[in-house]
């Protein structure tokens, strides 16, 4: 199976309150973000109210959401990885370094945009990468091959 754009984010602007879905083709659930939730949507939830949600972009993996806190209040961003390229193989997970990312706000605010352009350059840098495998287990590039071998446990010194 080759790599590809595995993710689609939907966003639904009307009726209130704005809310986000993600779904992947390789699970039949999909992740709700809504008024500062997370819900876990199943394939009979998903298919009755995705016909109200629109499309916004395709993805290659999730960095995560991004929270900002900006003194009165607080900014949220869905980060997804939108471009990468492969750099390599190790085992059998390929290796990609994140060209372009984009960030959905997940309160649909249009000021986000200007407050996160110095993340985005960051991530946007070619300094990222992440591990992928058509066997469905990529291989954890924060652990070295020493520690791999005496533990499963992610270093989390290597994340942001």
């Amino acid at each position: 199976m080759a790599f590809s754009k595995g993710y689609r984010i939907y966003h639904k602007l009307d009726p209130p309150p704005y809310s986000v879905i993600v779904e992947t083709r390789t699970r039949d659930e999909c992740l709700m973000f809504e008024s500062g939730a997370v819900a876990v949507l199943s394939a009979a939830e998903k298919e009755a109210i995705k016909n109200t949600y629109s499309k916004i972009v395709d993805a290659y993996g999730i960095l995560g959401v991004l929270r900002l806190n900006l003194g009165d209040s607080m900014l949220h961003s869905l980060v997804v990885v939108t471009g990468c390229s492969s750099v390599g193989k190790v085992q059998d997970s390929e290796v990609f370094r994140v060209t372009q990312t984009d960030f959905i706000s997940l309160k649909n605010d249009p000021g986000d945009e200007d407050r996160i352009t110095d993340v985005r350059k960051v991530l946007n840098s070619g300094h990222f990468y992440f591990a992928w495998s058509s066997t469905g287990v990529s291989m954890d590039l924060s652990l070295n091959a020493h520690r791999r071998i005496l533990e499963d446990t992610t270093d989390n010194r290597f994340f942001w």
